[in-house]
């Protein structure tokens, strides 16, 4: 199960394609997705991105503004995220497990020896986050950072979805989040508290959080993680990350009803180019804030005369 919202299509018909193309044994993989208006064109776009007869997707639309719109996520971060704290009430019909991902994900191993973890009396299992230490020993300074005993990443979530139920996970993590709107870290916080000795830690390879200056790629096929996970807003698809997995992450998007046209590669090239001379070069990024300081003290007159168009990103 995923969820997202129109401005991830790309990114979820990608991930999407790198579970099929992962677990090719399994087909048809039934795929559920959890969104707020992805229209029926762009759904069959991400359909179609697949590989014929890999999977079948069923589509499950929701209004988080009904239950989201008091909460406070991280600037880049949609409103989305919190449909995963309703997931098993989407699947009100299922029972047994379901693995959540995240769309920001690629997926290069086969996903049967996760789902088939034994998770007992845990209502979820998880891989730790980063943050485990700084949460636990407060360190972040942030006042309602949640003390739990471990700290586990929401982007890779293998769901009992009976003990979820049982455990009444939904209302306590809304209870949280009521209390705490401007938790910093929101939804993922609201499931640390709501899960808090009741999840089963996984191996860090399903759900591999990884920096953009860390590479997925090894010579060896056995050390790359099963699940590689793009945390922070700098993801490998933006030309501003300069990301050392954007390479890897465009084979699979190329495959995909979403792949780069010449001219989006030619101008997200040169935005490549242009980031690297900012970042390299301090003559360069003067004559940079000395061309936007000039743009924005032009003359009202020039603004007016629409002869330029303003709403371009330079």
């Amino acid at each position: 199960m995923l969820a997202a919202d129109s401005a991830y299509a790309m990114p979820l018909a990608t991930t999407i394609r790198s579970v099929a193309e992962a677990n090719a044994g399994a087909w048809p993989l039934e795929i559920h997705v959890i969104h707020d208006g992805i229209d029926g064109a762009t759904q069959q776009r991400i359909f179609d991105s697949s590989p014929l007869g890999s999977v079948t997707i069923d589509w499950h639309t929701i209004d988080v503004s009904l239950f989201a719109s008091d909460y406070i996520p991280l600037p880049y971060i949609s409103r989305m995220t919190f449909a995963r704290l309703v997931l098993p009430g989407v699947l009100a019909d299922k029972a047994g497990k379901v693995l959540y991902l995240d769309s920001d994900i690629l997926v290069f191993g086969d996903l049967s020896p996760l789902c088939d973890i034994d998770l007992g009396d845990a209502v979820i299992g998880a891989a730790l986050d980063p943050l485990d230490a700084p949460v636990k020993q407060n360190k972040l300074g942030l006042e309602k950072v949640p003390r739990v005993g471990h700290y586990f990443n929401a982007g890779v979530l293998l769901i009992d979805l009976g003990n979820w139920r049982n455990a009444q996970v939904t209302e306590k993590a809304l209870h949280y989040l009521d209390r705490f709107p401007n938790s910093p870290f929101s939804d993922q916080d609201a499931l640390n508290v709501a899960c808090d000795g009741y999840w089963k830690q996984l191996d860090n390879k399903w759900n591999f959080q990884c920096e953009p200056h860390e590479s997925i790629v090894s010579p060896v096929d056995a050390e790359r993680p099963a699940i590689a996970h793009f945390i922070t807003k700098s993801k490998p698809w933006k030309p501003s990350s300069m990301s050392v997995n954007a390479a890897c992450y465009d084979a699979v998007r190329a495959k995909t009803r979403f792949a780069r046209s010449m001219s989006e590669i030619a101008r997200e090239e040169i935005a490549i180019l242009a980031h690297k001379l900012l970042k390299r070069s301090s003559l360069v990024r003067s004559v940079w804030s000395l061309a936007k300081g000039f743009r924005s003290a032009r003359p009202a007159i020039i603004a007016q005369s629409h002869t330029e168009d303003d709403s371009r990103v330079y």
